[in-house]
Parts: structure tokens; sequence; C-alpha cells
């Protein structure tokens, strides 16, 4: 279910011009860093057109943390029970912070509150811009959000 909502929120991200037109660099699966991190040697990142030259254009990292029941809804009759998983987006940008300001904005448009096929998305805070301490001269945000879903035994 976890590389299923992660790549259902980049196919939204993606799917939203707005967003395309702020993180031009691309929407990725935090599973690409590897060990490699973001350096323009990743060849998924340098396939994907993140690095110009070796600037960094403006990137998103999704990334999908353990489930975790939660107490909402538990029916032993239809064995059911609500989940919750935690799903953070992580902005990057080389020199600055407007874009990816304006792109946290964004992702908050395009998912808080709103229901989708693999669960309602709810905002659950984030890490406003600041510089990276691993990045030189790049900047960071966070969003994060929680999927609420319902599961059904076998």
């Amino acid at each position: 279910m976890s590389v299923l909502i992660e790549s259902k929120f980049i196919e939204q991200l993606t799917a939203d011009p707005v967003w395309q037109s702020l993180i031009t660099g691309g929407t990725y699966s935090a599973q690409v860093l590897g060990r490699m991190g973001i350096v323009y040697t990743n060849p998924v990142l340098a396939a994907g057109g993140a690095f110009d030259g070796a600037t960094l254009k403006p990137i998103a990292f999704v990334r999908t943390l353990r489930e975790e029941p939660f107490p909402g809804v538990r029916d032993e009759v239809f064995q059911a029970m609500s989940t919750t998983r935690l799903v953070e987006v992580y902005l990057y940008q080389d020199s600055g912070i407007d874009i990816i300001e304006a792109a946290l904005k964004e992702a908050y448009r395009i998912f808080h509150d709103k229901h989708f096929d693999f669960g309602r998305v709810m905002f659950a805070g984030g890490v406003g811009a600041r510089a990276s301490e691993e990045l030189s001269g790049v900047f960071f945000a966070v969003v994060r959000f929680v999927v609420y879903t319902i599961r059904l035994g076998s």
C-alpha cells in the first residue's frame, strides 16, 4: 500500500499544471535517492532533468512512512479497521525559497481535506523553507499529510 499511495501522490502532483510550472526539475519517489542522494551524477535525477548543468532545478520527493492502526473504525464482523499513513513531500530549490514556498501552498491546495481512491488526505504540518545543511546553497521545505484508509480483512 505504501508504494501505491506514494505513486498516487506523485500522479496527483504531476497532473497539476501549477505544480508542473513550479517544480521544473521533477517529482520523484524518495526511493530514487538511495545512497547517492541529490547529486547530478544520480542517474534517475539526471535522466529526469533535475539539473541544469550542476545547478539544481526545483524538485520534489515523496516519501511514505509506516502504516499505523487508527481507532476510528474497527468492525470485527466485516474485519474492517482504519489506518493512517504519513506522507511527506520534500521540496528543494537552489538559491532562494520563492518556488518551494509556492509549491508548499500548491501541495496543500491539491491534497488537504480531499478524498481519493487511496483514502482521505489531511494536512499534518511541515517544515518551512530553510537552508539545507547537506547541500550548500540549496533550500528545502517539507509538507506532511495524513492518509486515512479503511482496510478490509481477507
